[in-house]
């Protein structure tokens, strides 16, 4: 049996033509969730919150004009993680680590700016565990549960709307799929790759019109590029509690993420429906 079997037989139980079925499995994106919820039975492959593994405090990432450390809030042990979907391309070995805090969230942070940061230490045996000064947050360190699964497009993504035009039970073939192929819900998590969420608008949208002025382009055209040239990395909520109904979305370009130069990503904040 494939991993769409069950879901093949369950659609068709339920009336959906053979070359619908198939049209919907074109748009599954193959993903891994990274859960506190233990139940999702996977090995462990990173943690929330904790203190950051670095060759150095000099290697802290910094943001504001005093230069304030920024917060971990998630580590991915690359090593540990199975070869699926977007997470087939990351780097095969080394730590990386997610630090965020915005200062002014709801003034659209500088996607490229320093208020986000991903770093990876390709060398964990050379690094070490490093404590900062006490006026940097440290979030409680929790372990992160591998789960693969298959994700799927929603409201507000333009591959669901293009569907949903030539199949008006698209909400439940998502529903279904969600059920039969896709992540255990439950705890804290960060998903890498799959589909951003997306209940405001996707982050190549919000890329596009943040950065429309200064490029001189459309926000429609430059949707369409970052499209072709950006892939979704990865997104979880943050871990404060003033902003925990905001989830940090990361995109990287395809050459970059072959480069493993995860200092140019793209850190796009959505905010909770």
């Amino acid at each position: 049996m494939t991993d769409f079997d069950d879901f093949r037989a369950a659609a068709a139980a339920e009336g959906f033509a053979a070359e619908t079925i198939d049209a919907w499995l074109e748009l599954a994106r193959p993903y891994v969730v990274l859960s506190t919820d233990a139940r999702h039975g996977g090995p462990v492959a990173g943690r929330l919150g904790g203190l950051p593994t670095l060759t150095g405090i000099g290697q802290w990432p910094t943001f504001g004009d005093d230069r304030r450390l920024l917060p971990l809030s998630v580590t991915v042990d690359c090593a540990a993680l199975p070869r699926h979907g977007l997470a087939a391309d990351l780097p095969a070995s080394g730590l990386l680590q997610f630090f965020i805090e915005y200062d002014d969230l709801y003034g659209d942070p500088d996607p490229f700016g320093d208020e986000a940061r991903v770093l990876h230490v390709d060398d964990p045996s050379a690094a070490e565990r490093k404590a900062g000064p006490d006026e940097v947050d440290v979030y409680e360190s929790r372990d992160l549960y591998i789960w693969t699964g298959y994700d799927f497009p929603h409201f507000s993504h333009e591959e669901f709307d293009v569907f949903e035009e030539r199949e008006p039970r698209a909400e439940a073939l998502f529903a279904l799929a969600t059920r039969t192929l896709g992540v255990l819900e439950g705890g804290d998590s960060i998903q890498i790759g799959g589909y951003p969420a997306a209940a405001h608008g996707e982050p190549t949208y919000d890329l596009a019109r943040l950065t429309a002025e200064e490029t001189g382009a459309s926000d429609a055209d430059l949707d369409a590029r970052y499209r072709r040239d950006y892939r979704f990395l990865a997104q979880f909520d943050l871990l404060d509690d003033i902003n925990d109904a905001v989830t940090a979305r990361f995109l990287i370009r395809h050459d970059d993420l072959a480069a493993a130069r995860f200092d140019r990503v793209a850190s796009l904040p959505e905010f909770g429906e």
